[in-house]
């Protein structure tokens, strides 16, 4: 969502109606999923991270389902979080930062995470931004590596000159 003379919360909300602490208000469920999703972005894919890159788990398509229901004035929301196969050793790591990113919204009261056991995933589950950058980063990875390899021995040839 764009805010007030086009500016941008980091939330992605309009920065005039965050609360006191900067944290956007979760007035309705869809509020609170379209944070939780946002949140889920803040949780990066370590293979992602691998290439150099930090795509989220909602970008990644890893996020199967998110409720929400009131506690009070707060809200309880639980998350499904599906894994891109069954080797994936990165769901407590992701669970426990996922709820530490929602359980620090003052209107958040419980961050259940579980996981799907389903492994139906593909890449085509991915957000088309992260596809385009993915690609983006598969391309030039040859050319990076290879700039690497001759700048390392360019380095060994100048030390073996240099040697007495």
């Amino acid at each position: 969502m764009v805010g007030t003379a086009g500016a941008t919360s980091e939330w992605g909300g309009d920065p005039m109606s965050e609360t006191v602490d900067g944290t956007p208000p979760l007035d309705t469920e869809p509020a609170v999923e379209a944070f939780v999703r946002a949140q889920a972005d803040n949780v990066h894919d370590p293979c992602s991270m691998a290439i150099g890159l930090n795509v989220g788990l909602a970008e990644m398509g890893l996020i199967r389902h998110v409720a929400a229901s009131h506690v009070g004035e707060r809200w309880a929301v639980e998350v499904t979080v599906r894994l891109t196969s069954p080797g994936c050793q990165y769901f407590f790591s992701f669970q426990e930062q996922l709820q530490a990113h929602l359980l620090a919204h003052p209107q958040i009261a419980r961050a259940d995470v579980t996981w799907d056991h389903t492994l139906d995933w593909t890449p085509e589950d991915m957000a088309d931004t992260a596809k385009h950058r993915i690609a983006e980063r598969m391309r030039r990875l040859p050319t990076e590596r290879n700039a690497v390899r001759q700048l390392r021995k360019a380095s060994s040839t100048n030390q073996r000159a240099l040697a007495p």
